[in-house]
């Protein structure tokens, strides 16, 4: 009886100390080596949910393009001890050519809540370190305002000089700049993580074959006033990818 005792209350204290606590899930912030479709390196931010949903946004470094969002990656995360893996692919776009998703898979290691070594099969590596801006929760009137920042949606190319413009109930206004514009909306995630669930509506102004719906998720760094956001369609074809400031 004794040692059940004590076995009980070593299970405790071994899960007060976060030894339940060991997935690859959180939104860290690094740098890649090379960049997607050229050889010099961006910063990272990496959005993994606590389903597996991850994506991945690579952006330019100052002096050139800060804040431009050129490329990055999506996919389902699965994980086994500190390793782990997806399946999804790469996301790419410049200022010529439309944002294309392009089928691949990643790997890595992690420590949880630390530190993130990802290397993916266009040969990007990445590592970051943990957010924990992440563990709180997300509050629509953080986001309430306009951003004012970069990004691209379908067929548009990627653009600077974009503004965004979130109501008190997180519904957002998307320019014709992007894709034609649309609109979309900002749900705080049910985890109660600091994440968005995003779903956005483009190609009402123009004429495409048909409207897209992107559905996707969005981080809010509250220290330095900025919203990452990045969504696909439901065949993974193409997306959209926005970092803007308010």
């Amino acid at each position: 009886m004794n040692n059940l005792i004590i076995s009980a209350i070593l299970a405790s204290v071994l899960a007060g100390c976060g030894g339940g606590d060991s997935t690859p899930e959180g939104y860290w912030q690094g740098v890649s080596s090379p960049g997607y479709n050229r050889t010099t390196g961006y910063n990272v931010s990496m959005l993994i949910l606590e389903n597996g949903d991850t994506w991945a946004v690579y952006e330019g470094v100052p002096p050139s393009f800060p804040q431009w969002p050129f490329g990055g990656l999506y996919g389902t995360t699965t994980a086994s001890g500190n390793a782990f893996s997806g399946s999804g692919g790469a996301i790419g776009t410049t200022v010529k050519t439309p944002l294309i998703l392009t089928p691949g898979s990643y790997s890595g290691t992690f420590s949880a809540k630390s530190m993130i070594a990802v290397t993916t099969s266009t040969g990007t590596t990445i590592e970051a370190r943990y957010q924990p801006g992440y563990d709180e929760p997300a509050l629509l009137a953080d986001v309430a305002g306009t951003f004012s920042g970069a990004g691209s949606a379908l067929v548009s190319p990627l653009q600077a000089g974009i503004s965004i413009t979130v109501d008190s109930s997180g519904a957002f206004t998307v320019p014709f700049a992007i894709a034609c514009g649309g609109s979309g909306r900002l749900t705080p995630r049910a985890s109660g993580k600091n994440v968005f669930d995003v779903t956005v509506t483009v190609g009402v102004g123009c004429k495409l074959s048909r409207l897209y719906t992107f559905t996707g998720s969005a981080y809010y760094d509250r220290a330095a006033r900025r919203l990452v956001l990045v969504a696909a369609d439901s065949d993974k074809s193409t997306g959209l990818m926005y970092i803007g400031r308010n």
